[in-house]
């Protein structure tokens, strides 16, 4: 392949020659697969509400919109927040005393179970950002 003529004379070879760039380059990239993962994660950084008026209703775009994760379906449907938009305060942690000689064993352990379960829900609701 010759170099690149910046002033050329002979308009026919030039566009042959770029021609037979465009389909080096064609055949050079071929079919890639989708980008599926990333190894460093993805940034989304904020913006505006992106136009999917041109985009069919099926279709949609992810965003990032005052700091929330958000999507817009094609159409310019409406935009949907991908996690609640209110918070509730920290009720804390539930406790759960010795039930006394009023309780059976079997049912102290249900109760401990229980506290269990409410406060390692809360956890996750105070780390999902749910309860600030």
């Amino acid at each position: 392949m010759t170099r690149f003529d910046p002033t050329p004379t002979d308009f026919a070879r030039l566009f042959r020659e770029l021609e037979k760039r465009v389909e080096t380059l064609e055949a050079r990239q071929g079919t890639r697969p989708p980008i599926t993962e990333a190894s460093a994660g993805w940034t989304l950084r904020g913006m505006a509400t992106p136009d999917t008026s041109g985009m069919p209703a099926t279709d949609g775009r992810i965003y990032m919109k005052g700091g929330r994760f958000t999507c817009r379906p094609g159409g310019n449907g409406s935009e949907v927040q991908l996690r609640p938009p209110i918070t509730i305060g920290d009720p804390g942690d539930v406790s759960a005393g010795d039930a006394g000689s009023t309780y059976t064993s079997l049912e102290q352990a249900l109760l401990n179970q229980l506290k269990s379960r409410v406060n390692g829900m809360r956890s996750s609701m105070v780390l999902n950002g749910f309860i600030v």
